[in-house]
C-alpha cells in the first residue's frame, strides 16, 4: 500500500543489498563508495567517512580506501560492496551471489560477516549457487525453473 517514494525511504532505511556485480560508482573512491550507504542513512559526511573507515577495515580492505573501483580486483570490489550493504545496519541484507567473486578465504570472511548480521531483529537473504553457503544457513529454499522445489530447516554450522 505504500507509494513509491515511501517504498524507497524503507528500502533505503532497512534494506542493504550486495549485487552480484557490485554497482560501485566509478567516480568515487572506495572510502566513498562505502560512506555512501552511511550517508544515505541519515549520517554526516564525518561520521559516515568515519564508519566507512570501520567498514573496510571489516572486509580487510584498509589500504584500499583512496583507490577507484577500476584499480580493484573483482574480489576486492564484491567485498566493497559487502562494507557498503552492511553501512548503518540494516535490517536485511539481500545478498545477489555475495562471495561468488572471492577466494576461499575472502569468502568465509563475508559469511562471517553476514551471518553475525543475523539477530531476533534481522535477516540475511542469499541468492546463490555455492553450496558452501548452505553451512551458514538457517534456512534453505531449492529453486528449479522459478520454483521453490524443496525447503530444509537446519542450525548453521559455519564458523564465523
Amino acid at each position: 500500500e505504500l507509494n513509491e517514494a515511501a517504498v524507497s525511504r524503507v528500502r533505503r532505511a532497512h534494506v542493504g543489498f550486495i549485487f552480484q556485480t557490485y554497482n560501485l560508482f566509478p567516480g568515487l573512491t572506495v572510502l566513498d563508495n562505502v560512506a555512501l550507504g552511511f550517508r544515505m542513512r541519515g549520517r554526516t559526511i564525518a561520521a559516515a567517512r568515519g564508519q566507512a573507515t570501520g567498514a573496510l577495515a571489516s572486509v580487510g580492505l584498509s589500504e584500499r580506501a583512496r583507490f577507484l573501483p577500476e584499480q580493484l580486483s573483482s574480489g576486492q570490489k564484491q567485498r566493497v560492496a559487502v562494507a557498503r550493504a552492511l553501512s548503518g545496519g540494516p535490517a536485511v541484507v539481500i545478498g545477489d551471489e555475495p562471495t561468488a567473486a572471492l577466494d576461499t578465504p575472502s569468502a568465509m570472511a563475508v559469511l562471517g560477516l553476514l551471518r553475525a548480521r543475523v539477530t531476533a531483529d534481522s535477516a540475511v537473504v542469499v541468492v546463490t549457487h555455492d553450496q558452501r553457503l548452505e553451512r551458514y544457513a538457517h534456512r534453505t529454499l531449492y529453486m528449479a525453473d522459478g520454483r521453490i522445489v524443496r525447503e530444509r530447516r537446519h542450525q548453521p554450522r559455519g564458523e564465523a
